[in-house]
Parts: structure tokens; C-alpha cells; sequence
């Protein structure tokens, strides 16, 4: 961040007080300017806090103002209250239309995970609200993935260790604070909830089933205001085989799915990987 001061004529100055010459390392020439069209060019270290004054000493009221220099922490920059190694904050993050940061960091407290949520304010900085913590006590990976859905105004939460690796989606409503489980995997391993992604009443989620010797898979969902989600169809590429990681990332527009297999193999490239398209025609591939 820099700071380019202007002058339309008089002599100005910077100093860390009323009175004396400003002489920090981070500013150029030479602090001070001497008339029309010359600057200076003020670069703080972004890490620091501290006020400066700039003055125009041509006048008989010396001071003109204040430049704060904020810590880089408060420009925008989200961080958690407390971090921690191996947390892996920002992993997924979703935005709501009313300005409400989610970001999850599913390796806090040794991979039990945690989804912080913040307002952000109009000036771009944001103000920390609250903790989503995980409904179940264990190594969840609790915000593996995250959608805020604002059609039905609730954050959906992939936890794709829970109940032994077999994997969940719940439900998080930030003004009830209410947290619903919708999904749970049916086998140790399927990691459910690895991905999903939604378009208006469809929802796709994941499960990559790195124990099942046919790989992955995906189902689709549809949900409306008035009813539960109802299971369409469950899918697994023509030629399954273990290990693909079929549903490692997922997206959905329209009727358009589209899903990423990164662990798959050809007939000779180990990993060489895929992105498999379908097409949704009455909720059934």
C-alpha cells in the first residue's frame, strides 16, 4: 500500500509528530516537497500502526491533517481469532447476497474443523460474528465443503470424515442457528460431502468411496420450500474403477453437470485424471 501526497503549489511535509521531519526508511523524496506538481510517495510497512500528519508550512496553522496507517490484518485480510497449525483456514469460503462470510478451516483442533462466520462491512474490512462448530463431537473434517444457498437462506456444510469416513451435509440456518443433518454416507469411506454445488431446486453431492473397488460416485437431489430432498438418481461412470476420486470437485448449471475424477487412470498414465459431462433431463441423467 502506498500513499502519493500532492502538492497544488505550497510546501508540505510528513512528520510522526507536530513538529519535526518524518525519517522512516519508506518514503521518497526526501520528505518533503517544495511547490506545484511535486509529491512524496509514503509506502509503510503494512504490518505497522501508527498515525502521521502531513503539513503545509506556508499556512499559519501548520497541521492539515492525519494519515492513519492501519495493520495489514485490519484491510480486508480474515484471519482466525486464534490460528493454529494445520488448521487450514480458508480451505472453502461462500459469500451470502447479504454480505455474510463463511469460511471453514476443517483441519482446526486436529481435523474436527470449524466454519467461521463474519459480516463485511461497507468499507471492505469485516466484523467477526460467530463459531459454526461441528453438531458431533469427533474428527469430522466438519466445513470440507460449503455453499450458501440463497434461495432458501442456509449454509450447507460438507463433513466429509464423520460417522467412521462414511460422511454428511447438514444444513445451517444463521438466524436460528440451527444446524440439520440432510445426508450421511452409506458406507466407511464414502466420504460424502467431499463436494456438492446447487442451481436452483438440484442439488448434486459426492461421494468419493476411496474403499470401493468401483471408485466414486454422485447423487441427485431436488428440494423446493415446501418438501424434503428427494434422491433422483445415483451416479458412477460407465467404466468405474477404484481410486478415481469420481466427484473430487462437482458443479451443476442448468441442466448441466459437470464432474472431476483426478484419481482416474487410461489405459497406460496412472492419475492422468478426467471431467466427465452429463445432462439432466427430468431430474434423470
Amino acid at each position: 500500500c502506498s500513499y502519493l501526497i500532492r502538492s497544488d503549489g505550497a510546501k508540505f511535509s510528513i512528520s510522526e509528530n507536530n513538529s519535526t521531519y518524518y525519517e522512516g526508511d519508506d518514503i521518497f523524496f526526501n520528505d518533503g516537497i517544495q511547490g506545484n506538481g511535486e509529491y512524496i510517495l509514503l509506502t509503510p510497512d503494512q504490518n505497522s500502526s501508527r498515525k502521521l500528519y502531513y503539513q503545509n508550512f506556508d499556512t499559519n496553522d501548520s497541521l492539515i491533517g492525519t494519515i492513519e496507517i492501519k495493520e495489514f490484518d485490519s484491510l480486508g485480510l480474515l484471519r482466525m481469532n486464534q490460528p493454529e497449525s494445520f488448521a487450514n483456514f480458508g480451505s472453502n469460503v461462500a459469500l451470502s447476497d447479504d454480505l455474510i462470510l463463511f469460511a471453514s478451516a476443517p483441519g482446526f483442533n486436529g481435523n474436527e474443523g470449524l466454519v467461521i462466520q463474519s459480516s463485511i462491512q461497507d468499507d471492505g474490512n469485516y466484523e467477526y460474528d460467530s463459531n459454526i462448530f461441528s453438531p458431533t463431537v469427533e474428527k469430522a473434517f466438519w466445513g470440507s465443503s460449503l455453499y450458501f444457498d440463497n434461495n432458501q437462506s442456509q449454509l450447507l456444510i460438507g463433513s466429509s470424515n464423520s460417522a467412521g469416513f462414511r460422511g454428511s451435509l447438514h444444513s445451517y440456518s444463521s438466524s436460528t442457528f440451527e444446524t440439520k443433518l440432510l445426508f450421511m454416507g452409506e458406507d466407511t469411506g464414502d466420504l460424502l460431502g467431499w463436494s456438492f454445488s446447487t442451481h436452483h431446486d438440484k442439488l448434486i453431492v459426492s461421494a468419493l468411496s476411496v474403499t470401493n473397488p468401483t471408485g466414486g460416485h454422485f447423487s441427485v437431489f431436488t428440494n423446493s420450500y415446501l418438501s424434503p430432498f428427494v434422491l433422483h438418481d445415483r451416479v458412477q461412470p460407465r467404466y468405474p474403477q477404484f481410486g478415481n476420486e469420481y466427484g473430487y470437485d462437482i458443479s451443476i448449471f442448468e441442466d448441466l453437470i459437470a464432474v472431476g475424477a483426478p484419481g482416474e487412470d487410461d489405459l497406460s498414465r496412472q492419475d492422468c485424471g478426467a471431467v466427465y459431462l452429463y445432462r439432466l433431463e427430468e431430474n434423470n441423467l
